[in-house]
Protein backbone atom coordinates (compact mmCIF):
# COMPACT_ATOMS: atom_id res chain seq x y z
CA UNK A 1 0.00 0.00 0.00
CA UNK A 2 1.07 3.61 -0.70
CA UNK A 3 2.52 5.65 2.68
CA UNK A 4 -0.12 8.07 1.71
CA UNK A 5 -3.16 5.71 2.67
CA UNK A 6 -1.34 4.41 6.15
CA UNK A 7 -3.02 6.57 9.27
CA UNK A 8 -0.55 6.57 12.36
CA UNK A 9 -3.34 7.14 14.94
CA UNK A 10 -3.05 7.18 19.10
CA UNK A 11 -5.41 5.33 21.15
CA UNK A 12 -6.48 9.18 21.83
CA UNK A 13 -6.85 10.17 18.72
CA UNK A 14 -8.98 6.47 17.95
CA UNK A 15 -11.88 7.48 20.63
CA UNK A 16 -11.68 11.62 19.41
CA UNK A 17 -12.04 11.00 15.88
CA UNK A 18 -13.21 7.23 15.57
CA UNK A 19 -15.63 9.01 13.05
CA UNK A 20 -13.15 10.34 10.13
CA UNK A 21 -10.84 7.65 10.75
CA UNK A 22 -13.29 4.95 9.73
CA UNK A 23 -14.34 6.98 6.95
CA UNK A 24 -10.95 7.16 6.03
CA UNK A 25 -10.97 3.02 6.33
CA UNK A 26 -13.96 2.98 3.90
CA UNK A 27 -12.13 4.83 1.30
CA UNK A 28 -9.17 2.41 1.02
CA UNK A 29 -7.18 3.59 4.18
CA UNK A 30 -5.49 1.48 6.74
CA UNK A 31 -4.87 2.82 10.24
CA UNK A 32 -1.99 1.43 12.32
CA UNK A 33 -2.92 2.35 15.98
CA UNK A 34 0.26 3.11 18.12
CA UNK A 35 0.90 3.39 21.78
CA UNK A 36 4.18 5.54 22.73
CA UNK A 37 5.08 5.57 19.92
CA UNK A 38 5.25 1.89 18.37
CA UNK A 39 3.08 -0.10 16.32
CA UNK A 40 0.15 -2.28 18.26
CA UNK A 41 -3.00 -2.75 15.96
CA UNK A 42 -3.61 -2.17 12.40
CA UNK A 43 -7.32 -1.13 11.54
CA UNK A 44 -8.84 -1.99 7.50
CA UNK A 45 -12.01 -2.05 5.69
CA UNK A 46 -13.85 -5.44 6.49
CA UNK A 47 -13.67 -6.15 2.88
CA UNK A 48 -10.36 -5.49 1.92
CA UNK A 49 -9.41 -7.99 5.59
CA UNK A 50 -11.86 -10.56 3.19
CA UNK A 51 -9.70 -9.85 -0.27
CA UNK A 52 -6.23 -10.07 1.60
CA UNK A 53 -7.63 -13.54 3.83
CA UNK A 54 -8.97 -15.17 0.98
CA UNK A 55 -5.36 -14.27 -1.29
CA UNK A 56 -3.21 -15.19 1.67
CA UNK A 57 -5.74 -19.04 2.19
CA UNK A 58 -5.03 -18.96 -1.40
CA UNK A 59 -1.58 -18.07 -1.46
CA UNK A 60 -0.79 -21.42 1.05
CA UNK A 61 -3.58 -23.62 -0.76
CA UNK A 62 -5.95 -24.22 1.90
CA UNK A 63 -8.72 -24.14 -0.31
CA UNK A 64 -7.37 -25.61 -3.33
CA UNK A 65 -10.36 -27.81 -4.23
CA UNK A 66 -11.76 -26.73 -7.77
CA UNK A 67 -15.54 -26.08 -8.16
CA UNK A 68 -17.61 -25.63 -11.41
CA UNK A 69 -19.17 -22.60 -12.13
CA UNK A 70 -22.36 -24.38 -11.30
CA UNK A 71 -21.31 -25.29 -7.61
CA UNK A 72 -19.90 -22.00 -7.00
CA UNK A 73 -23.31 -20.53 -7.75
CA UNK A 74 -24.95 -23.23 -5.61
CA UNK A 75 -22.80 -21.90 -2.72
CA UNK A 76 -23.64 -18.46 -2.92
CA UNK A 77 -27.29 -19.08 -2.55
CA UNK A 78 -26.73 -21.12 0.48
CA UNK A 79 -26.32 -18.25 1.86
CA UNK A 80 -22.85 -18.42 3.48
CA UNK A 81 -21.11 -15.66 5.90
CA UNK A 82 -19.81 -12.85 4.32
CA UNK A 83 -16.07 -14.34 4.78
CA UNK A 84 -16.91 -17.65 3.79
CA UNK A 85 -18.23 -15.96 0.46
CA UNK A 86 -15.05 -14.05 -0.34
CA UNK A 87 -12.69 -16.84 0.37
CA UNK A 88 -14.31 -19.12 -1.48
CA UNK A 89 -15.51 -16.38 -4.56
CA UNK A 90 -11.85 -14.59 -4.64
CA UNK A 91 -10.13 -18.04 -4.30
CA UNK A 92 -12.10 -19.70 -7.14
CA UNK A 93 -11.03 -16.22 -9.45
CA UNK A 94 -7.00 -16.55 -8.43
CA UNK A 95 -7.21 -19.95 -9.69
CA UNK A 96 -8.52 -18.59 -13.05
CA UNK A 97 -11.70 -20.48 -12.18
CA UNK A 98 -14.06 -17.54 -12.58
CA UNK A 99 -13.29 -14.08 -14.23
CA UNK A 100 -13.25 -11.22 -12.39
CA UNK A 101 -17.08 -10.21 -13.63
CA UNK A 102 -18.33 -13.28 -12.36
CA UNK A 103 -16.57 -12.39 -8.80
CA UNK A 104 -17.93 -9.17 -8.78
CA UNK A 105 -21.47 -10.26 -9.48
CA UNK A 106 -20.94 -13.56 -6.78
CA UNK A 107 -19.88 -10.94 -4.61
CA UNK A 108 -22.78 -8.69 -5.60
CA UNK A 109 -20.23 -5.36 -6.15
CA UNK A 110 -19.37 -4.05 -9.83
CA UNK A 111 -16.41 -5.32 -11.81
CA UNK A 112 -14.72 -1.60 -11.62
CA UNK A 113 -15.13 -1.47 -7.73
CA UNK A 114 -13.49 -5.11 -6.97
CA UNK A 115 -10.72 -4.12 -10.06
CA UNK A 116 -9.99 -1.21 -7.81
CA UNK A 117 -9.53 -2.87 -4.18
CA UNK A 118 -7.42 -5.80 -6.16
CA UNK A 119 -5.04 -2.74 -7.46
CA UNK A 120 -5.25 -1.45 -3.86
CA UNK A 121 -3.89 -4.12 -2.13
CA UNK A 122 -1.73 -5.04 -5.09
CA UNK A 123 -3.34 -8.72 -5.39
CA UNK A 124 -2.17 -9.90 -8.48
CA UNK A 125 -4.70 -11.41 -10.69
CA UNK A 126 -4.03 -13.94 -13.75
CA UNK A 127 -0.58 -14.81 -15.19
CA UNK A 128 0.98 -12.56 -12.89
CA UNK A 129 -0.84 -9.33 -14.43
CA UNK A 130 -2.28 -6.68 -12.15
CA UNK A 131 -5.53 -7.00 -14.59
CA UNK A 132 -7.79 -7.74 -11.51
Amino acid sequence: MDKQELLKVTRTDLVRDSGDIFDSLMRGSVAMIEKRGKPQAILIDIYDFYSLRAAALHGVGVHEVEISPEELDEFVKSGPEEDELHVKVIGQYLAEGITLEKAAELLGITSVELKSRFMRLHLLGRGGENNA
